[in-house]
């Protein structure tokens, strides 16, 4: 709309009276007396001209009902409040403190509860914004008497919800680490004060587990760590994997053991992966190119070696991978046929990115 902007005529109270723009003079005029009645003809039914109704209460009025006379300073006022609620939003809008239809943009609600509470707050902002949510109070106080709402908590929230929020699961850690109990019927139950002679009889040595409800009832979780000093596994026959994850074993004594082995028949291009064992063996038609060693373990503390068997129908060329270092720099020459190649290697840390390759000999299997 159009906002007027030349001064306004009012009467001696300040209060603007019924007038109207004249363009040729270019301000308003008062429509009053004869001399406003020319401005405005009104006209009979037959035609000719009504001189007998005044047109000034209808203007006045029409003034007060639809304020459309606007001083400068109020019309000035009236925009830059538009401005600045535009330039707000369009501000949150790009904050993302609003989100659009989708979702994908703005800022999600965050929630806290302290006991009957329910905090709201913004993402990224500091201050939650708390609500009571109460029930009904009866005369024995907040909690109601029997059959009222009583006073709502988290409680109700996840029964409603049907799921515990994030901070709720947080807050139950919390507040029952160390009342942690695995129920009775459960594949283990624990007890305390538990007899060394019982403990032996429950663990089964397979994979070290305990079966067969073997210990009864009921203990805090804090006793597992006095339980475990009782148990003494005296022996037994492994039936499945042991997982380490290359954990300390400590003073072990290996009798009758044997190494994972790996065979690959015909490759032209292999990777070394050294999660599938330690001793490797390549039977070869054409020439060869190891390009590369991977899934080893190296640290300060920890070394890692295979073995590598190759094997050649044919005289064949053989690549190995830069990050090998021979004696003298010499790269054995594997060209051999019916021969099978012997090689070892072993990394540190104190060559970092570098294998040690060593020739093992060459051997006639024809």
């Amino acid at each position: 709309m159009a906002y007027n902007t030349k001064p306004i005529i009012t009467d001696k109270d300040g209060n603007p009276i019924s007038q109207y723009y004249n363009p040729d003079a270019d301000q308003y005029e008062a429509v009053e007396g004869i001399a406003g009645a020319n401005k405005v003809v009104v006209f009979k039914s037959d035609g000719t001209e009504n001189t007998g109704i005044s047109l000034l209460p209808i203007l006045d009025k029409l003034s007060q009902l639809t304020g459309t006379v606007i001083d400068e300073e109020t019309r000035k006022s009236n925009e830059l409040q538009r401005i600045a609620l535009y330039e707000q939003i369009q501000q949150m809008l790009d904050d993302g403190e609003l989100k659009g239809d989708t979702g994908e943009t703005g800022k999600g609600l965050e929630y806290d509860w302290q006991g009957t509470q329910l905090g709201v707050r913004v993402e990224g902002d500091t201050e939650y914004i708390y609500v009571d949510l109460r029930g009904e109070k009866g005369d024995k106080g907040d909690k109601g008497d029997p059959g009222t709402i009583e006073n709502l908590d988290r409680t109700h929230i996840v029964n409603a919800l049907g799921y515990t929020p994030i901070k709720s699961v947080n807050d139950v850690l919390a507040d029952e680490s160390g009342n942690v109990t695995i129920e009775t019927g459960s594949d283990i139950e624990i007890v305390n004060n538990l007899e060394e002679e019982v403990a032996g009889k429950a663990l089964d040595a397979t994979q070290g587990k305990i079966l067969d409800n073997k210990i009864n009832t009921k203990a805090n979780i804090e006793d597992i760590p006095d339980i475990s000093t009782k148990m003494d596994k005296t022996g037994g026959t492994f039936t499945g994997e042991v997982q380490h994850n290359r954990n300390l074993v400590i003073q072990p004594k290996l009798k009758d053991y044997t190494e994972h082995y790996e065979s690959v028949l015909t490759p032209s291009n292999y990777t070394i992966d050294l999660s599938l064992g330690n001793i490797f063996y390549l039977g070869v038609i054409d020439d060869l190119v190891i390009d590369d060693i991977i899934n080893y373990k190296v640290t300060n503390e920890n070394c890692h070696s295979f073995t590598l068997m190759i094997q050649a129908v044919n005289s064949v060329s053989i690549i190995f991978p830069s990050i090998i270092l021979w004696n003298n720099g010499e790269i054995p020459e594997l060209t051999s046929a019916n021969v099978v190649y012997l090689l070892t290697f072993i990394r540190t840390d104190d060559i970092p990115g570098k294998w040690f390759g060593m020739f093992g000999g060459e051997f006639n299997v024809s």
